[in-house]
């Protein structure tokens, strides 16, 4: 974990914050930061844009916020798109040193009940 547990009404509150300032009827979109690669086979380590962590707490690449607070369906008003993992992708991953799958990493890391 790169930092310590966030209580999640920190967010909550900064996107009715956010919400109270836009205008009425329109939407705001935020994008996450893309990985930026630094050669053919190398890529410099994924930092989250700052807006998108301040509103949701979102720390992943390739993910989408919209904001829409006066949107007539509740459940539009706000919407968070995440991209799925992919276990060949973690497999593969520059950052997964062990070359093993998912399911195999975690049983490994997993500590055995006494």
């Amino acid at each position: 974990m790169k930092y310590e547990a966030i209580d999640p009404s920190l967010f909550v509150g900064n996107r009715n914050k956010f919400a109270q300032q836009m205008v009425s009827q329109t939407l705001a979109v935020f994008n996450s930061n893309d990985i930026y690669p630094i050669s053919a086979d190398g890529t410099m380590p994924f930092q989250q844009h700052r807006d998108i962590f301040y509103l949701s707490g979102v720390d992943q690449e390739e993910s989408i916020l919209v904001l829409f607070p006066t949107a007539s369906n509740p459940a539009h008003r706000e919407i968070l798109f995440l991209r799925e993992t992919n276990e060949r992708k973690l497999r593969n991953s520059p950052t997964n040193k062990w070359g093993r799958s998912l399911r195999e990493k975690m049983r490994f890391l997993s500590i055995p009940a006494a």
